[in-house]
């Protein structure tokens, strides 16, 4: 019986002694799960930071280009300025131009057609109206 009673307790100890190490086991996970739910709320942040950060990179790098453009052409003294070339109208304006006077000269070519067809319709109503009468 002292065997037994010796299994018996050294079960007891050991079923003791598990229990405690699955509990140190769950308090252990828990806090791990703590800290990883953290840890994405935190990545989750950084990457809202990092997308502000971006944008006012973006912000910065065009205020330092127009500050160097400022910087650079405002020392330019307009008593040094050459004209190169000299300016011309847009071609928009010269088709405008070119549909002018197309419509012009077609006019006047139609004009003239008219004036022509006047001046040769008196003979030929003379030439027609003798044939006609002959018959």
């Amino acid at each position: 019986m002292t065997c037994s009673m010796t299994f018996v307790s050294l079960a007891a100890s050991n079923m003791e002694r598990y229990s405690n190490e699955v509990a140190a086991h769950r308090a252990r996970t828990s806090e791990l799960s703590d800290k990883l739910f953290k840890a994405r709320a935190s990545a989750v942040e950084v990457k809202a930071l990092e997308v502000e950060l971006e944008g006012r990179k973006k912000f910065l790098d065009a205020f330092q280009s127009r500050y160097r453009e400022v910087r650079e052409f405002g020392d330019i003294d307009a008593s040094n300025i050459r004209l190169i070339s000299p300016a011309r109208a847009p071609i928009e304006a010269r088709r405008l131009t070119g549909v002018v006077m197309w419509s012009l000269a077609g006019a006047i070519m139609g004009l003239l057609l008219a004036c022509a067809g006047l001046c040769l319709s008196g003979p030929l109503w003379q030439f027609w109206g003798a044939k006609l009468a002959l018959r």
